[in-house]
């Protein structure tokens, strides 16, 4: 698991033919979790790996009122690692988790 000090991230949506939608917003950490895989058997007995969780995103203490206010569904996010100063960027999809001041985002590839 990768994880990342940051002080803020940046949502955008990307539109063909417009500027971005982006909204920034204060976060301290965002950690890299990878997909989960389960083997399971075929009938003919050959062996398949299966994606049950795809590789996501865990963004803590973030302000989640004001992103469930934003009005469009961010698909990057962007930020920059305070000990490295390495810029991250990720295609995301949101996902909804009870975890308080947490946002979860599905990394698409």
């Amino acid at each position: 698991m990768a994880t990342w000090n940051v002080e803020e991230v940046t949502l955008e949506a990307h539109y063909i033919g417009r500027a971005p939608d982006k909204l920034t917003l204060p976060c301290k950490s965002v950690s890299e979790i990878p997909g989960k895989y389960f083997d399971d058997t075929a009938a003919d007995g050959a062996v398949m790996t299966s994606e049950i969780e795809q590789p996501f995103l865990l963004a803590k203490d973030v302000d989640l009122k004001l992103l469930d206010a934003i009005t469009w569904e961010p698909n990057r996010i962007n930020f920059k690692d305070l000990r490295t100063g390495e810029a991250k960027e990720f295609p995301i999809k949101r996902r909804y988790i009870r975890e308080p001041n947490t946002a979860k985002f599905a990394i698409q590839s």
